[in-house]
């Protein structure tokens, strides 16, 4: 399973083996990029929301993969909130 690389990638990682565990809420931050910048702040540069949109995708998809592989996935609720005002 690839989860990409960055801190919210390795907490998407993180999350199947919590779960799996016990762990009944695991929250998730995208946090900041390389630079310091929140992710999906794109008022000085619209060409970074594609980047940025990927890096999120790819650990997404990676936890989905990782809980249906454990057998979690159908017992397992998983929010994605945005904002974007």
């Amino acid at each position: 399973i690839e989860f990409g690389d960055g801190a919210f990638a390795r907490g998407c990682r993180m999350t199947g083996g919590l779960l799996e565990s016990g762990v009944r809420v695991v929250q998730l931050f995208a946090g900041t990029d390389e630079h310091g910048r929140a992710p999906f702040d794109v008022h000085d540069g619209l060409d970074r929301m594609e980047r940025e949109a990927r890096r999120v995708d790819q650990a997404l998809a990676g936890l989905v993969q990782d809980l249906e592989q454990r057998g979690l996935l159908e017992e397992t609720l998983v929010v994605v909130a945005t904002e974007f005002g």
